[in-house]
């Protein structure tokens, strides 16, 4: 009897243990599914206004990505110009650390070019591609050839344009005309769709970085005028599809009363030539989107044709706002204004992610797009002998409804240092802090009024933003420095996040102090 219990019970003992195996290499299977590394794609459009990201005028983007995904409603860029904003798009840095600071030099100005991004993706078993506007001075520094990390390489090259313009396709120069399947958006759109097509479904996860160059002001085919000369040129099917849209008229459009901020912001009312002309760009910008949101359409198209949708992670964003009549500036941006660091930023993680919020209303930036990224890949920031501290934080736990503290309690800094003005009426340098619910300014560098060349100084302004979204209200009295306990305050951070880099508990302390 006994034999025969303990042969039962052997029995059921492997009965138990095979169910248990089975039960184990289920769950290893379903967390290695969970685990796999998924296709990123990072879109990033070129000073796209706030204002024309909307289901309006890209209703593709806003099916695809913002009800798929996450929209953080309250995300700035930290220099609101293009090549710094992307050098940190490479490196999750601010720009005193990562060294680009203004379009020219440029590239020239990164610090430790090859540890970026790219690099760290490649390391950890991606194939990477870069697809459209690279960093102002490349060429001046590389030439044609590919920037470090890249497997594929298809950038923009000088003069940058959307038509009548120059491409380097892995480090050779091509070149292209005046043709409506010339224009710049279509070209870069089928680009990436051709290497989807070549390269989903192997062994290697891909990496793919689209930085359109749209809805950035550009010259239409050579020798045609166009109306939108002086304006972002939307591809042949879309012109003139916004002819009845006119640019928002918020408080802060053609702005009554300027007496409250600096002197070398205080340009005159914009008169009635102004203003259609900044109705003009308007209207070629959202025209300009519909390209970017139609090239939206076919990459998710790639993708699912594939099999590979649902293990996509895609991000979109833009390199900085823009300017179109907010505080009588009819053009241009590299002001630490809301409408020239507000950006949208939607992030569709894969479809293991798991369940993720539709909006997070905390402030985020563009510093915390690159260790988001890295999340997803399951990467790190560093290489053999050193490592990147990055400035930002991934915003995956956000996504999932946790550590929302540390990001409203968090202070932004927005810095730039730019020589070149021209006759814009913005200053040289400058740095700025940026709560949820304030801006302090610190002009360090600005225009003298007569020479308009950049001279030393120091001119403060403070925007309650919590309460004065519009920022028609400088709260620094006209002497320029802060006056209140809550100012002196908002000063002292500020400048402790001028020299700031990396996180506590992440990164070795740094010399000056952790950024927030």
């Amino acid at each position: 009897m006994r034999r025969v219990l303990f042969r039962g019970f052997g029995v059921s003992c492997l009965v138990v243990l095979a169910a248990v195996l089975l039960f184990a290499a289920s769950s290893e299977a379903k967390q290695g599914k969970r685990v796999k590394q998924p296709n990123i794609v990072l879109v990033t459009t070129d000073d796209q206004p706030l204002s024309t990201f909307t289901r309006e005028y890209m209703p593709q983007t806003f099916k695809r990505l913002v009800d798929k995904g996450t929209s953080f409603e309250d995300a700035v860029v930290n220099v609101p110009l293009c090549c710094p904003s992307r050098a940190t798009l490479i490196t999750g840095q601010y720009p005193h650390n990562h060294g680009v600071l203004a379009n020219s030099p440029g590239y020239g100005s990164l610090v430790d070019e090859r540890n970026v991004l790219p690099v760290w993706l490649r390391r950890a078993g991606y194939r990477t591609a870069h697809f459209g506007k690279w960093l102002h001075g490349y060429e001046d520094v590389r030439g044609t050839s590919p920037a470090p990390g890249w497997n594929r390489w298809l950038a923009q090259l000088n003069r940058r344009r959307y038509y009548d313009y120059k491409l380097s396709n892995d480090g050779r120069v091509i070149n292209f005309g005046s043709r409506r399947r010339d224009h710049l958006t279509g070209v870069m759109t089928r680009a990436v769709s051709r290497y989807l097509v070549d390269n989903l479904g192997r062994r290697r996860p891909l990496f793919i970085q689209l930085h359109h160059y749209a809805p950035h002001v550009g010259a239409g085919p050579r020798g045609s005028a166009t109306r939108c000369a002086g304006a972002p040129e939307p591809s042949p099917r879309d012109r003139r599809t916004a002819e009845s849209e006119v640019a928002p008229r918020g408080p802060s459009f053609n702005e009554e009363d300027l007496s409250d901020k600096p002197y070398f912001v205080q340009p005159p009312l914009l008169g009635a030539e102004q203003l259609d002309s900044v109705d003009r760009r308007f209207r070629c910008t959202v025209e300009s989107v519909a390209g970017v949101d139609r090239s939206l359409k076919r990459i998710f198209k790639r993708l699912r044709q594939a099999g590979e949708i649902r293990n996509t992670a895609f991000l979109f964003l833009t390199d900085n706002g823009y300017f179109l009549g907010e505080h009588r500036i009819p053009k241009g941006k590299a002001r630490p204004w809301e409408e020239a660091i507000r950006t949208p930023l939607v992030v569709r993680p894969p479809r293991g992610f798991g369940d993720v919020g539709e909006r997070v209303p905390e402030q985020v930036g563009s510093i915390d797009v690159v260790p988001t990224i890295l999340a997803l890949a399951g990467a790190e920031a560093c290489r053999s002998g050193g490592c990147r501290s990055m400035d930002g934080r991934s915003l995956l736990p956000a996504m999932r409804g946790r550590g929302t503290r540390l990001l409203r309690n968090r202070a932004l800094l927005i810095e730039m240092a730019d020589d070149s003005r021209d006759s814009r009426n913005f200053a040289c340098h400058f740095q700025a802090l940026r709560t949820g619910s304030d801006v302090l300014i610190r002009n360090s560098e600005f225009p003298d009024p007569d020479t308009r060349k950049c001279e030393p100084g120091v001119l403060y302004e403070h925007y309650a933003i919590g309460s004065d979204p519009f920022q028609l209200r400088n709260e620094i009295g006209s002497g320029g420095l802060p006056e209140t306990a809550e100012q002196a305050a908002l000063a002292e951070r500020l400048d402790r996040l001028r020299s700031c880099s990396g996180l506590e508990g992440r990164d070795p302390e740094p010399a000056g102090g952790y950024c927030e």
